[in-house]
């Protein structure tokens, strides 16, 4: 397994001036594997959940977090050096598949009538805001690798934007060896793992506030 290092703008520069005679026809790379995270593209329309009509209806807000891990790139962090796994990608950029898992987790809860990404939002009664604070295989102190998702959730009201409630999740997952596929196997457990208990702490919670809010409602005028 390789690592492709991120480099300092400067360092870089060096790097270039100093690599000698640049091989204009270079060798055609081996096709890069490809490892999805969602089980269905991520800009499916709304799809129907589990719940029944007094379900809530959630809308999935991209996550937002740092670029480098939200890419096609799986990225491993060795001590405080950052690179990204060579040969190995995301089928697609991580912060949308992994907003797609979301989506797919929330529709299996039986407090949630559909759930959508933001595009498809407009009937939405909750929306789901997140912030991957980690998305990544981490090896330090010579110790084993490790995936490692952390996120930060807030569920708030669709229509006023008002906080309902906020959670924490961090999940971790050793690697069975180094490797390229065992690294995206253990991020895809981690990240399945965190957004599952994502999943059951918003449902119970939008579904409660949705009915919370058909209480309150004026009853309709009679005749």
């Amino acid at each position: 397994m390789h690592m492709r290092w991120l480099l300092p703008s400067t360092a870089l520069a060096a790097t270039l001036l100093n690599s000698g005679c640049i091989s204009l026809l270079p060798k055609q790379p081996p096709p890069t594997p490809l490892y999805a995270l969602a089980s269905f593209p991520p800009d499916s329309p709304a799809q129907a959940g589990a719940g029944a009509e007094a379900g809530a209806i959630f809308a999935i807000q991209t996550p937002e977090g740092p670029a480098a891990m939200l890419g096609d790139d799986l990225v491993w962090r060795i001590d405080q050096k950052v690179a990204f796994v060579e040969n190995a990608a995301w089928s697609g950029p991580a912060r949308l598949e992994l907003a797609a898992l979301l989506a797919d987790a929330l529709r299996g809860h039986p407090g949630v009538r559909a759930s959508a990404l933001t595009a498809d939002s407009a009937r939405a009664d909750v929306s789901l805001r997140w912030v991957i604070d980690a998305f990544e295989v981490v090896e330090a102190d010579g110790n084993a690798p490790q995936a490692h998702f952390v996120a930060s959730a807030q569920l708030v009201d669709a229509r006023n934007r008002a906080l309902i409630a906020t959670h924490r999740v961090g999940v971790s997952k050793p690697l069975e060896k180094r490797g390229s596929a065992q690294a995206a196997r253990a991020l895809h457990e981690a990240a399945s793992q965190g957004i599952d208990e994502l999943a059951q702490w918003a449902g119970p919670r939008a579904q409660a506030f949705v009915q919370a809010k058909g209480s309150a409602a004026p009853a309709a005028p009679k005749g």
